[in-house]
């Protein structure tokens, strides 16, 4: 069966609107804790200023990646909501930590190795031939280049991405049913996350230039303003990712898989 691509980021849509009070609700808590990350790590500590772009710090970036975490308690519930609905009495669509979230936490994790494994290499690789570094340089396409690199990392993970909505199910389906489920679907996912995620990283573009360009923010810390849109962007957009996923797992996964025998909580 082959993913309906828009109809799938239509219904990703129209289910938020549904349910924005619900989106709302699971999202309170790690929005203020990511807000408040986000204020302490790039305003008050070294790093992430947009004086000073190069500047870096691990510190504000392990900050904010702990924020992250507290996100995956509302990541998990909607997983839920979209795949079983909000009226299945294990549809558990509220902030808490069981093990399901535990699950999805470790298989996240697997995947972003291996999203930063694959782009290190190929990054590595076009920078170590030089001919092709020189080329960008001279064209001063390394952005672009980087860019179309993670693309590629991205896609190296789409069959992989069912092993999130079951994880959220507390199914113990792995990689190797994942690939099975997902075969000849691989670029649709792709371009579903591209979708998904897409309009939220234009967005963003177009913040930088009202902030830092039009306005000529010069203060040396992120004007609140920008924060607070930055947040509610990623958590509109998260969703909509999280909501994509969902409906292509309950597209191509049989419902008999879906049923109450299927949990393990």
């Amino acid at each position: 069966m082959k993913l309906p691509v828009i109809a799938i980021i239509v219904d990703a849509y129209r289910l938020l609107f549904a349910n924005f009070g619900i989106a709302a609700r699971l999202n309170c808590f790690p929005v203020l804790l990511q807000f408040a990350a986000a204020i302490v790590a790039r305003n008050y500590l070294p790093g992430l200023d947009p004086e000073n772009p190069d500047r870096f710090s691990w510190l504000t970036t392990c900050l904010e990646a702990a924020s992250y975490l507290f996100a995956i308690p509302a990541e998990t519930a909607w997983y839920r909501l979209v795949i079983l609905g909000k009226d299945d009495s294990h549809a558990r669509i509220r902030y808490s930590v069981r093990l399901a979230e535990w699950r999805y936490l470790i298989r996240g994790v697997l995947l972003f190795i291996i999203v930063g494994a694959v782009f290190t290499c190929l990054a590595t690789a076009a920078w170590a031939i030089p001919p092709l570094s020189q080329a960008m340089e001279s064209l001063n396409i390394e952005e672009l280049v980087l860019a179309a690199l993670l693309g590629i990392a991205i896609f190296s993970v789409t069959h992989l991405l069912f092993v999130l909505p079951s994880a959220a199910l507390g199914q113990r389906a792995d990689f190797r049913d994942s690939l099975r489920t997902t075969r000849g679907n691989g670029w649709r996912l792709f371009l579903l996350i591209i979708l998904a995620v897409g309009p939220s990283i234009i967005f963003l573009y177009i913040m930088d230039y009202i902030f830092f360009e039009s306005i000529g923010w010069h203060s040396g810390v992120y004007p609140i303003e920008y924060l607070v849109l930055e947040f509610i962007l990623y958590f509109f957009f998260i969703t909509i990712d999280v909501s994509a996923i969902a409906l292509s797992f309950k597209t191509l996964v049989p419902a008999a898989s879906l049923s109450r025998s299927a949990f393990t909580e």
